[in-house]
């Protein structure tokens, strides 16, 4: 009995040792996974942001380690635009096509991103999934002088199976100047059949805009009642007539005043501060935020007549700011040309802000990229309910 009671007792240490091996091996094995993550995170998700963070981001996977990797680059001034690129499409991902649209918007107006395709090529994606056609076309406009044409027609092709009604887009005005000053309406192959009768006629000024608008471009002689034919008489039309009559005059200081001379301006280039300080003259020469306000009674749009100076052919891009409501203008215009202002939801504004986002100077080609602001005037209110005012189709979210 005593031999089996030794034996029984031998069996039971060796399966309590056995017991507390398989214990030990099991809490390591749990204890791998919290220690190589620990060890190995950062690596981990480097590889993340560079090898398939847009992978990731379109099947909505691990995102979370993706913004913290992309945070963090941001934070540390990672000069990288596809680090921003990434960033702004996973804000779209997890917040909707509109918090998107923000997020450009302040990076954009903070931080230097100098001559960069990226953010602006996301961004202009961004625009058309939050159904901003405006600020799509304009953001299409600058991304065309960078000579991205290949990228904009596959983000057509994009967007179009995406469910975005793209054609219907380019058929509005906004999409019409975008085809002339694309000059697609000459191109073989259109993105969309051009219009016929009525925007026949539309398509027409804007051809007329693009010619008065770009450097070196001649002007058809003719007569110039087709300009307005389609839309009242205003401020614009009259800057297309004025400067149609002036194209042959090359020295500037022998053209006569242009149209806003004879009217009340309803802020000058003195009304505006840049950065907080009062402005002194109307010449904008640095990134920044020019800000100013409009006395009673609020405006519901304004003309914002301004100049551009071109760095190799790309002229400057700005954030209007009305009231808190932003929206992008591409300046392509060597001489004074009014810009259409105006909130989205067509509420009056008080506050109007500025933000100029590319300002740029190569010292090699003596080139300046800079604004010469003229003024902001009314704007007659049948204009805003003519055909060449009205905005396109809104498209769906993702």
């Amino acid at each position: 009995m005593a031999k089996l009671s030794s034996v029984f007792r031998c069996v039971l240490h060796r399966a309590g040792a056995a017991f507390a091996l398989t214990a030990a091996f099991a809490l390591g094995a749990l204890a791998i996974p919290p220690i190589a993550r620990a060890l190995f995170s950062k690596a981990f998700l480097q590889s993340i942001a560079l090898n398939s963070a847009p992978g990731l981001i379109a099947r909505g996977q691990r995102l979370d380690e993706v913004k913290k990797f992309l945070d963090g680059k941001i934070a540390q001034g990672a000069y990288d635009p596809r680090m921003y690129a990434l960033r702004g499409r996973l804000e779209t991902r997890q917040k909707g096509p509109e918090a998107g649209f923000q997020y450009f918007a302040g990076l954009l107006r903070w931080f230097t991103l100098q001559e960069e395709i990226a953010p602006l090529a996301e961004w202009a994606r961004t625009c058309a999934l939050a159904g901003r056609w405006e600020d799509f076309f304009a953001l299409c406009s600058i991304l065309h002088d960078y000579g991205e044409v290949d990228f904009i027609n596959q983000l057509f092709l994009e967007l179009t199976r995406a469910g975005c009604p793209v054609a219907e887009a380019l058929r509005s005005p906004d999409g019409l100047r975008f085809i002339a000053f694309a000059e697609w309406d000459k191109a073989a192959a259109a993105p969309v059949e051009l219009p016929q009768e009525a925007q026949a006629s539309l398509l027409r000024m804007w051809q007329l805009e693009r010619d008065l608008r770009l450097e070196g471009s001649t002007v058809e002689a003719g007569p110039c009642e087709d300009v307005a034919r389609e839309r009242p008489e205003d401020l614009r039309a009259a800057f297309i007539k004025h400067n149609r009559a002036e194209a042959g005059v090359s020295d500037p200081a022998q053209r006569t005043p242009f149209p806003p001379a004879e009217q009340a301006a309803l802020l000058g280039p003195n009304d505006f501060t840049h950065n907080g300080r009062k402005m002194s003259n109307g010449f904008w020469v640095s990134k920044g935020l020019y800000e100013a306000a409009f006395n009673p009674p609020k405006p519901e749009a304004v003309w914002f007549v301004a100049e551009g100076t071109p760095v190799l052919g790309v002229y400057p891009l700005v954030l209007a700011e009305l009231d808190g409501d932003v929206s992008i203008h591409y300046l392509h215009c060597p001489r004074p040309f009014p810009e259409l202002l105006r909130r989205r939801d067509g509420r009056p504004f008080q506050r109007i802000s500025i933000s100029f986002v590319n300002d740029f100077k190569d010292e090699s080609l003596g080139q300046d990229r800079n604004i010469v602001f003229q003024g902001a005037y009314a704007v007659d209110p049948s204009f805003l309910r003519s055909p060449a005012a009205q905005g396109p189709a809104s498209a769906p979210s993702p």
